[in-house]
């Protein structure tokens, strides 16, 4: 593994980015060679970047503005841009979504007249970096969907925003998008003992619809819990789900975990048995381009939060599980970067019989070639409390999260796993971090990205990290095959 900074360059961009001591001066690695390209407009507000090949797209707004831009990769300059204040006034975003060489953004309108909720797409041309037409609708619901309340420009004005479940094909040739209705209290108590449905709509790469239906499973909605869905190479549903017998409205016993699959034509659910483990902590459905279905995630104990391994499961569709593998995590990943401590807790637990794990460790991502073989992310999540005492004897306190060590894993198309390795890394904000890494695959190598800090440059195994010695952009690069 190779650790390096990426260019002063970068570096100083991302001193920068947030409050960090002065940066100590580091020997830059040559493996990687930056330059910087020609200057061009800045437009600061919301930016998303999306790769076609040789081009790079950036679909940018603040407000009402929204501004296009296309780079050359290979030129390092901007080749095109436009900037747009067409929009419907109260629309409100949900998205940009790549299908195929497509590229789409995705906006709702509320028609109070009608109390009509419209989703609608306007596609962008990545050749001229222009959109297509003025947008066209593709979804109407009557009455009000549920979503997240926002905060829009301007005293006291809100949104309801992600009311849409975009589930996009591993080879983006489908798109499914659902949706559900916001209920009041009187119409929820009896939806729980309804047959499970929602709505949804399956288009192709050029947004043409495919098919829509109500798509009801054959459990109540208080017996069912969805872990995973997508829609796959030939547009069918599929949903990875539990299901449980209940009683008053409790959960008693579990049934078991299935893999669903639905029929758009006869309206008709086929399933076939799961992974299922109650110790499973955080769970990927996968398909691989070989037409196998991959059920992939984290297990622990009972009782015990900590993940002790991974956990892979091979469905054939129309047969079932196929195959079932675990993988403990080794010992010498769960001892890196520990205090004391935390030494002291795992030999303790080693001494009285018990399996140690990783604390506070999510998936928080996975890639997947069309071979199946697989890659996992998991990152250490937490919240920690900090409380103060002024001299009057009031007390503050705030929550401090953290996003810490990244867990990679690597899995062959049968599920063997070929390596794990543990980075190094300190993220603390006093509100919620959304992504706090990059992960870029090429032919033989992966490179994941992230925020460092001087004195973990050069860290080893038994030391753990700090927050000291100035903050970097570092690149982590890890031989694909071998680790």
């Amino acid at each position: 593994m190779i650790r390096s900074l990426i260019h002063r360059t970068v570096l100083t961009l991302a001193i920068c980015a947030g409050p960090v001591a002065v940066a100590q001066e580091v020997a830059l690695s040559s493996a990687y060679l930056v330059e910087p390209g020609s200057p061009y407009p800045v437009f600061d507000g919301e930016k998303r970047y999306f790769a076609f090949g040789d081009a790079l797209i950036a679909v940018k707004n603040r407000g009402a503005l929204w501004y296009l831009q296309r780079f050359d990769v290979n030129g390092l300059q901007e080749t095109a841009s436009r900037e747009y204040d067409d929009m419907p006034k109260d629309m409100t975003f949900e998205g940009v979504r790549r299908m195929g060489d497509h590229l789409f953004l995705f906006y709702s309108t509320w028609v109070k007249d009608r109390e009509l909720e419209q989703l609608h797409v306007r596609e962008i041309d990545v050749a001229t970096a222009t959109f297509v037409d003025r947008g066209r609708m593709v979804v109407e619901v009557k009455g009000k969907l549920s979503g997240d309340l926002v905060q829009k420009a301007g005293i006291y004005r809100y949104a309801v925003q992600n009311k849409y479940a975009f589930t996009p094909s591993l080879d983006r040739k489908y798109l499914g998008i659902s949706w559900s209705m916001k209920l009041d209290k009187k119409e929820a108590e009896p939806a729980k003992t309804a047959l499970q449905s929602w709505p949804m709509v399956v288009f192709d790469q050029t947004m043409t619809e495919v098919w829509k239906g109500e798509v009801t499973m054959p459990w109540p909605d208080e017996n069912v819990s969805v872990i995973d869905d997508m829609v796959d190479a030939q547009g069918r549903l599929h949903v990875l789900a539990s299901v449980f017998n209940t009683e008053n409205g409790r959960q008693i016993a579990d049934t078991g975990r299935f893999l669903f699959t639905y029929d758009h034509l006869t309206n008709d659910w086929s399933r076939v048995p799961a992974p299922y483990d109650v110790r499973s902590q955080g769970t990927n459905l996968i398909e691989g381009g070989d037409g196998l279905f991959r059920v992939v995630g984290y297990y622990g104990t009972e009782g015990d939060p900590s993940v002790k391994g991974i956990f892979v499961g091979i469905i054939r569709p129309g047969e079932g599980l196929v195959d079932l593998k675990e993988h403990a995590i080794p010992d010498e990943i769960l001892s890196m970067y520990s205090t004391p401590k935390e030494l002291r807790k795992q030999t303790r637990k080693e001494e009285n019989g018990e399996e140690v794990g990783l604390n506070d460790v999510e998936l928080v991502g996975s890639y997947h070639d069309d071979d199946g073989s697989m890659l996992l992310i998991g990152e250490e999540r937490y919240t920690t409390t900090q409380c103060f005492t002024d001299s009057k004897g009031r007390t503050r306190c705030t929550d401090r999260y953290h996003a810490d060590d990244l867990v990679l894993s690597r899995l062959d198309p049968n599920g063997e796993l070929r390596w794990t390795r543990r980075l190094a890394k300190r993220e603390i904000s006093g509100a919620p971090i959304g992504g706090a890494y990059e992960v870029l695959v090429t032919d033989g190598s992966i490179h994941v990205l992230h925020y460092g800090f001087g004195d973990n440059l050069d860290i080893r195994p038994e030391e753990p990290p700090t927050m000291k010695g100035g903050r970097f952009l570092v690149v982590d690069r890890i031989d694909n095959a071998s680790g």
